[in-house]
């Protein structure tokens, strides 16, 4: 199976090296870089990354487009291009050998549509639901940022994520649940 990750930054550069560095250190194909507007050097960093690692590919947004947007742009490169799309944060840093056994699961439980390979507290987790014969994870509550791994046939049947834009003082958590166009 075809790995692509789909990172998005904005700002917080030193937490952006981390991550971005310990997600180099994992396998995949194919990768796109979403800088949401930076303003702190950011957008530089990434694309110095880039140039050594041929298989990224850097997006520069004009505005920050919050999580929602960026993902679906993320969906729109990677859709046709691998089988799973990993979707990373860059306040995020996975350990190592994190991505190695993701082919082995999708590939045993051939109804899975997502996993998310990262631990989570008790209280975060989650109830799934079916989309399109896959089984869902509905967003975690309390959790304001994860990853997550999701089929790319999904997308290619139109499943997409909310474009909500999320501040502290209208909502409390990030409301990027899926939808189906």
């Amino acid at each position: 199976m075809k790995i692509g990750i789909g990172f998005i930054a904005h700002n917080r550069i030193e937490l952006t090296k981390q991550s971005l560095s310990a997600l180099l250190k994992q396998p995949f194909d194919v990768g796109i870089i979403i800088d949401n507007a930076s303003t702190d050097g950011t957008h530089a960093y990434l694309h110095r990354v880039a140039c050594h690692h041929p298989q990224l590919y850097v997006v520069a947004n004009q505005n920050n487009l919050y999580p929602g947007a960026a993902r679906n742009q993320i969906v729109k490169y990677l859709r046709d291009q691998v089988d799973l799309i990993v979707f990373h944060d860059n306040d995020i840093i996975v350990p190592e050998g994190c991505f190695e056994t993701l082919p082995n699961i999708f590939a045993a439980l051939p109804s899975l549509g997502q996993v998310s390979p990262l631990a989570a507290p008790k209280d975060f987790l989650l109830e799934t639901y079916r989309v399109a014969g896959y089984e869902l994870a509905k967003t975690i509550s309390c959790c304001t940022s994860a990853i997550n791994v999701v089929r790319s046939t999904l997308f290619r049947q139109g499943l997409r994520w909310r474009e909500l834009r999320w501040h502290p003082e209208d909502n409390g958590e990030i409301c990027e649940d899926y939808y189906w166009v």
